[in-house]
């Protein structure tokens, strides 16, 4: 579950997406499909509300982090050795990359963590549950947008002056296939 939904509130959505509402608790499946855990409501509550936290913290401060970084690298450029400072993005951007997986990492898996020791209620879904949960969970919005973007990658192709790169056409229709393919399968899915 990577942040590549465009939108905190989406992230944060997926994560208590996770805790399904069963009796008087809840029940947590890793990811929506793991193995089951019963887990009280205020259990929930604090771990949507430690990653809700937790997440705000890692996109904030790490943008404000990784831009003091990059300042001070072009400010003092000697403060790496010399072989390196030509290498200063590079070597910020796998630091950053790193420490954000990481702390990505720590955050999304704390349930997994705390109730390691507990005896799970059921078992991991199946295949085809697993199919009907990731197909569900994805939004038609993402299929919309990269149909778009690969589109245009298409066109943008054509409309160049002097022969046309071929390596953009025959990777934009690779796409929009994959695209429309994923469309189908959502739409057979989850109309069953």
């Amino acid at each position: 579950m990577l942040p590549i939904h465009g939108s905190l509130n989406t992230v944060r959505e997926n994560f208590a997406r996770q805790f399904v509402p069963d009796r008087d608790g809840y029940v947590y499946r890793r990811r929506q499909r793991g193995e089951a855990f019963r887990v009280t409501a205020a259990e929930r509550d604090r771990f949507v509300a430690d990653f809700d936290r937790g997440v705000g913290r890692l996109f904030w401060g790490g943008l404000v982090t990784l831009i003091a970084v990059m300042a001070v690298f072009e400010i003092w450029p000697t403060i790496l050795p010399p072989d390196w400072q030509a290498r200063h993005e590079v070597i910020v951007a796998v630091g950053a990359s790193i420490a954000f997986l990481i702390i990505w990492w720590r955050l999304s898996s704390a349930p997994d963590r705390a109730l390691e020791r507990r005896v799970p209620m059921a078992g991991a879904l199946d295949a085809a549950a697993r199919r009907r949960v990731n197909f569900a969970g994805l939004p038609w919005a993402v299929l919309i947008f990269g149909a778009v973007l690969t589109l245009g990658m298409i066109a943008q192709a054509f409309d160049q002056p002097g022969p046309t790169d071929w390596t953009y056409v025959v990777g934009g229709a690779i796409g929009f296939a994959f695209f429309v393919l994923l469309g189908a399968i959502k739409w057979r899915i989850t109309r069953s």
